[in-house]
């Protein structure tokens, strides 16, 4: 009788692809996963980003013992359990070293090595989504929770950042993962929303052990409509966005509890420009994959929908953007004022807001101060 081969599935993502409602189902059914011969691990109590789906990546990142201590407790958690297969779900995994290439082939290298030397085959498992479609959530998700240089770029700058560092060029990006575990090992999904992606990939995992109902309550994640994004935008270019970013969340949820809007897209000659500037990187993968069809089959032959005019740079940030064809010149003028007006009052009510909470943390400083000092001696008594 042959043994069973230790099959490792390694989940990396992308973001923006129904990862938190995957990762949430697997953590209330493991014992539905166990039944079909998976094990998803339990990331170790003491670990500050546990519930952030990072703990192999933070791991891969930080290099030398905290990546043997990563990928050890991993692989003592998979022997311990006797089950043949282990699911390692992080979308991060997607964005490791996104800006260093060079060092993350050399991680990968070093994982498949180590994964390797364990007896364990390995998969990555993957869904893609629509380059025009990712940037602009991923750019709404960033703005959204970070203050980082790149959370403070409009949405053609942050697309002109990613397409400088080559980062829509998915090919390009899944060939260092195969190049560390070879072509055969990449397991591929387009996504598509409306196909119940947690089913697609627990299909994929669980073949027919996997229940006729397996989704959750959707867990969709906040997303800021266009007037929400132009103040978050705003406030993220304040010197002091980093200490009232929760402050502002909390603000936008009240406002609007659901938060549920539509990402704002890529104006449509971004999105067209963008199409034929990755529509060579797709072919590769589909090939790289043996699809015969295209990647994104609603994508890959649309037609031109705008003419894209010349590149001119972008002087701020060094880089270049495709200039968006003027509007109509009736209303051109009057656009351009709706939309400075609106960035006008979207920086003074940032500015307006963060010196509240600055105001209010000095207030309640002298509070906890003055009780401090009337009933600090009562309380030791």
């Amino acid at each position: 009788m042959t043994a069973t081969v230790p099959q490792l599935w390694l989940h990396i993502g992308q973001t923006k692809t129904a990862t938190t409602a995957l990762q949430a189902w697997c953590a209330q059914h493991r014992d539905l996963l166990a039944q079909a011969g998976l094990l998803y691990p339990e990331v170790p109590a003491s670990h500050p980003l546990k519930a952030q789906h990072r703990f192999l990546a933070d791991g891969l990142h930080a290099g030398g013992p905290q990546a043997e201590a990563a990928v050890e407790h991993l692989l003592q958690a998979w022997a311990h359990s006797g089950l043949p297969r282990m699911l390692v779900s992080e979308e991060v995994l997607w964005h490791l070293f996104e800006q260093d290439p060079p060092r993350r082939r050399e991680r990968l290298d070093w994982l498949a090595g180590r994964l390797r030397a364990s007896g364990a085959t390995v998969r990555v498992l993957v869904q893609l989504r629509r380059q025009d479609h990712w940037i602009a959530s991923w750019h709404n998700q960033l703005v959204k929770t970070d203050v980082s240089p790149l959370a403070r770029l409009d949405l053609p700058d942050f697309l002109a950042a990613y397409q400088r560092l080559d980062l829509l060029d998915y090919d390009r990006v899944l060939g260092d993962w195969a190049d560390a575990f070879g072509d055969a090992a990449l397991c591929v999904h387009p996504f598509d929303p409306g196909a119940d992606p947690v089913r697609r990939v627990l299909g994929t995992l669980m073949g027919e052990t996997l229940p006729p109902d397996p989704t959750p309550a959707p867990l969709e994640q906040d997303r800021l409509g266009q007037a929400a994004l132009t103040l978050a935008l705003a406030f993220n270019r304040q010197p002091e966005a980093a200490r009232h970013k929760p402050a502002l969340l909390r603000l936008l949820r009240r406002a609007n509890p659901q938060l549920r809007h539509r990402a704002p897209p890529l104006a449509p000659a971004l999105a067209e420009a963008l199409r034929r500037e990755v529509a060579p990187a797709n072919a590769r993968l589909a090939a790289r994959l043996n699809r015969s069809a295209p990647l994104f089959a609603d994508w890959a032959e649309a037609p031109a929908t705008t003419e894209v005019g010349p590149v001119a740079p972008n002087t701020q940030l060094g880089i270049q953007n495709p200039v968006v064809p003027p509007l109509p010149e009736a209303r051109t003028s009057e656009a351009l004022d709706a939309q400075a007006l609106a960035a006008d009052v979207a920086v003074l009510a940032a500015r307006l807001f963060i010196r509240h909470e600055s105001r209010l943390e000095r207030l309640n400083a002298r509070v906890g101060a003055l009780e401090r000092a009337l009933f600090g001696a009562e309380d030791d008594l």
